[in-house]
């Protein structure tokens, strides 16, 4: 874990949140965010039906399950010809439809000593930055999860 230290180093911060977008799909603003902090399935673009996504396999939970594909983004067709598999997507549930994000679910998400810039209060022991406490990034794997419960390919996949 890296602890907070006495002065936010924004430059250095801003360079790791942008590794971290693209290693770990971290979003705090644009389609990949979650402005309720969830990012549950069943608010997902990729949803199809009551139980089934156009992009991940097998049988999904709307209301207790997420991936790191998340997204609000209008999408050019239904589905795609080769879905991926729930541990390639990092599929994931929560019981009790907690949602998922940096805060106040994420193991690694503490309240922030002092806010840096553009609001992020939270403290992420694992990147070692500040963030905003609804973003979320592919790392949270709180004791609480399941990850790819249901990874057996559905019938139509």
């Amino acid at each position: 874990m890296i602890s907070q230290p006495a002065k936010v180093d924004e430059k250095e911060e801003s360079q790791t949140r942008s590794l971290i977008e693209q290693f770990a799909n971290y979003a705090e603003s644009g389609p990949t965010f979650d402005p309720q902090g969830r990012y549950l399935c069943g608010a997902c673009s990729f949803r199809q039906g009551d139980a089934s996504c156009g992009i991940v396999s097998g049988r999904i939970s709307f209301r207790t399950g997420g991936c790191r594909l998340w997204t609000r983004q209008t999408l050019p067709r239904d589905s795609w010809p080769h879905k991926l598999t729930q541990s390639e997507a990092d599929y994931a549930e929560r019981p009790e439809a907690k949602g998922f994000g940096c805060s106040p679910r994420c193991e690694y998400g503490k309240p922030a000593r002092q806010t840096a810039g553009m609001g992020r209060g939270i403290w992420c022991e694992f990147w070692g930055l500040h963030v905003k406490a609804f973003a979320c990034c592919a790392e949270e794997d709180g004791p609480d999860l399941k990850l790819a419960p249901n990874e057996s390919k559905s019938e139509e996949d």
